[in-house]
C-alpha cells in the first residue's frame, strides 16, 4: 500500500501518451484538481501545457502520468517525450522542460495524506514503465512538489543530479493603506529617483496617465501589445512575438485561455492618449503575473516600463492581490524592483544501470550538474 493511503482506499495509476489530444481529454478534472487546491502558478493548468504543445511540439509526444484515489484525480504530471545525446551517448528522456523561460510543465497534486500516496504511486508508475533512460525536471522550485518527486527518486536508489537554474523573482503587495504613501518603489535608489520625478512632472494620476486592463481575449488588444513589442529592441534582434509564428500562437492561445476561464489581466499606460507601455498578464487567485511586459522607446525619459508596473501594484494593492510574479528569469530591471526569488533547479534521474551509470558518469564530468549526496 503506497504511503499515507488509509486502508481501504484505492489507488489506480493512468498512463497517456500521444498528442495535444492527450491533455485535452483529461482537462476537466485536471482543471478542478487545480481549483481545489486553490494553486498560484496557472503554468500547472491543462490549458498552459496544450498551448506549448500546440505551438512548439505539434509532432512531439506527450506523456500525462495520472494518480486518482477513490477515483479522484489526486496528482498529475505532464511530460515530454524525447531524444538526445549527452557526449556522443544517445539516450532517450522524459522532459518538463521547456524552450521558454516563462512556461514550466509541473506536477499538479492535493495536499494531505491522499496527495502523499498519488504522488508515490506517481512515481513508482514512472520507474516500472520503460522506453526512458533519464528523467529531467526542469524548473523544479525548491520545495516544490516537482522536486519532491525529484527527491523520493533519490532515496529509491536512482541516479539523481542537479544544477541551480536561473531564479523567478517576484515582489511581495502589502496591503493597501490609502492613509499612507504606497510603500513599493524599486530598490535601485536611482530609479527610485527617477520614477519620483517622473510622476511629479506627469502630475496627478489618473489625469495625463491611464492605466487600462483588457480582460477579453480582444484581438485588437493582442496585435497592439505585439506591435508595441516589435516597434522595439526585440523587434531588431528577432526575439518579439511577431518575430516568430511559434511564439505569437502560443501567446495568442495563452491569452485566448486566460480569458475563458476568467483570470486574462492585460494593461496597458497611455499617456495623453498614446499607448506607451503593456503587460500580457493573468490574475490568478490572490496573485498577479506576467509572462511579457513591453514599452514605447520613444518615452525611454518617462521609464514606461517601470511606470506600468508603479501603477499596476497599486492597482493590484487596491483589490487586495498579495504578490507580483514576473513569471520569467531575473534580469536586470527586475533587480531594480526586488531581491526576492524563488530558487530553482533542474533534475536528472537517471536509472541505476550500467547505461545509467554512463550517462551519470558523462553528465557530471562535463560539468553541468552536480551530485546530490
Amino acid at each position: 500500500m503506497p504511503a499515507g493511503l488509509t486502508e481501504g482506499m484505492k489507488v489506480v495509476v493512468q498512463i497517456d501518451e500521444g498528442g495535444v489530444g492527450v491533455v485535452e481529454r483529461l482537462a476537466q478534472e485536471w482543471r478542478e484538481l487545480c481549483e481545489e487546491e486553490a494553486s498560484n502558478d496557472p503554468c500547472g493548468r491543462p490549458e498552459w501545457v496544450a498551448a506549448y504543445v500546440s505551438a512548439f511540439e505539434p509532432q512531439g509526444t506527450v506523456l500525462v502520468i495520472a494518480a486518482r484515489v477513490d477515483g479522484r484525480l489526486r496528482a498529475i504530471l505532464p511530460l515530454l517525450r524525447k531524444r538526445a545525446r549527452l557526449k556522443s551517448l544517445p539516450f532517450r528522456k522524459l522532459t518538463t522542460s521547456t524552450t521558454l523561460g516563462v512556461t514550466r510543465f509541473d506536477l499538479v497534486r492535493s495536499s494531505g495524506a491522499e496527495g502523499d500516496a498519488a504522488t508515490a504511486a506517481l512515481w513508482d508508475a514512472l520507474k516500472g514503465m520503460a522506453g526512458w533512460d533519464m528523467l529531467e525536471l526542469g524548473s523544479a522550485i525548491v520545495r516544490s512538489p516537482l522536486e519532491h518527486l525529484a527527491i523520493k527518486a533519490r532515496e529509491d536508489g536512482w541516479l539523481a543530479t542537479c544544477r541551480a537554474t536561473q531564479s523567478f523573482p517576484y515582489i511581495p503587495i502589502p496591503a493597501w493603506d490609502p492613509n499612507v504613501t504606497f510603500p513599493i518603489e524599486p530598490d535601485n535608489k536611482r530609479k527610485r529617483r527617477e520614477l519620483r520625478k517622473v510622476m511629479r512632472d506627469l502630475g496627478p494620476y489618473p489625469g495625463r496617465l491611464k492605466l487600462l486592463s483588457v480582460e477579453t481575449a480582444d484581438q485588437e488588444a493582442i496585435e497592439r501589445f505585439c506591435g508595441l513589442e516589435s516597434a522595439g529592441w526585440k523587434g531588431k534582434e528577432k526575439s518579439a512575438i511577431n518575430s516568430v509564428p511559434a511564439i505569437k500562437r502560443y501567446y495568442t492561445e495563452l491569452i485566448k485561455n486566460a480569458a475563458q476561464f476568467g483570470y486574462l489581466k492585460m494593461y496597458e499606460l497611455y499617456l495623453d492618449n498614446r499607448y506607451i507601455a503593456g503587460h500580457i498578464g493573468v490574475e490568478y487567485h490572490d496573485k498577479y503575473l506576467s509572462p511579457k511586459v513591453a514599452y514605447d522607446e520613444h518615452y525611454d525619459h518617462y521609464s514606461p516600463g517601470h511606470l506600468i508596473l508603479l501603477l499596476i501594484l497599486q492597482n493590484c494593492a487596491r483589490r487586495g492581490l498579495v504578490e507580483y510574479d514576473s513569471l520569467g528569469d531575473v534580469a536586470e530591471w527586475k533587480s531594480k524592483w526586488t531581491s526576492n526569488v524563488r530558487e530553482r533547479r533542474t533534475w536528472r534521474i537517471l536509472r541505476p544501470t550500467l547505461y545509467g551509470r554512463l550517462l551519470f558518469a558523462a553528465a557530471l564530468w562535463k560539468g553541468s550538474v552536480r551530485k546530490q549526496s
